[in-house]
C-alpha cells in the first residue's frame, strides 16, 4: 500500500505506541489518490472520524464495521471498484434520535449492485433504511437482494 509521504507520516504517528496514540482523536482522514486496495485495519482504532476521504483508489469493499463511525459526518468513496457497501451502513443512524450525523456521502465511480440504485438516487436516508430493513429481514425485496451484499461473485 504505497500512501502519499504526508498521509503515511500522519498513519505512523497516529497508530505508533511511542506517540501515545493519537488515533481515538483524529477526526479528519484524507487517504484520496493512493491506489489502496484495502482500507487499512488500524483505522478501526479512530472512533472520533467526522471527515474520512478514499476516494480514487482501488477499493474492492469498506470495512464491515463502518457503522461504527457514528460521528462520521462526510465519507467520500468514489471512483472506486465497490460493488456493495457494508450492511452497518443501518448503524450510522442513532436508533434513539432517529439522527443521521452522515450529511455527505460520494458513491459516483463505482459499479454497486448493493444497494440498488434507485435506493442510491433517494439519499442518505434511503440507503441507511435499506440496510436497517435488510439486517431486520422484515422486506421481501431487501431478502432478494442481500446476497449482493454478503459476498463477491467470483465469476
Amino acid at each position: 500500500m504505497e500512501l502519499k509521504q504526508k498521509q503515511k507520516f500522519i498513519l505512523d504517528a497516529a497508530f505508533t505506541a511511542s506517540s501515545g496514540g493519537v488515533a481515538p482523536f483524529l477526526t479528519h482522514l484524507d487517504l484520496s489518490h493512493n491506489l489502496l486496495t484495502v482500507i487499512p485495519a488500524e483505522l478501526k482504532q479512530i472512533t472520533n472520524l467526522q471527515y474520512f476521504n478514499v476516494s480514487h483508489n482501488q477499493l474492492k469493499s469498506l470495512p464491515i464495521n463502518i457503522g461504527l463511525y457514528r460521528n462520521l459526518k462526510f465519507l467520500d468513496v468514489s471512483y472506486n471498484e465497490l460493488r456493495a457497501l457494508p450492511s452497518s451502513f443501518a448503524e450510522l443512524r442513532n436508533h434513539k434520535t432517529n439522527e443521521i450525523k452522515l450529511a455527505e456521502l460520494h458513491l459516483q465511480g463505482n459499479d454497486l449492485e448493493c444497494p440498488p440504485k434507485r435506493i442510491v438516487k433517494q439519499g442518505i436516508p434511503a440507503i441507511i433504511d435499506f440496510f436497517a430493513e435488510l439486517l431486520e429481514g422484515e422486506d421481501e425485496t431487501c431478502k432478494s437482494v442481500s446476497i449482493c451484499c454478503v459476498g463477491e461473485s467470483k465469476t
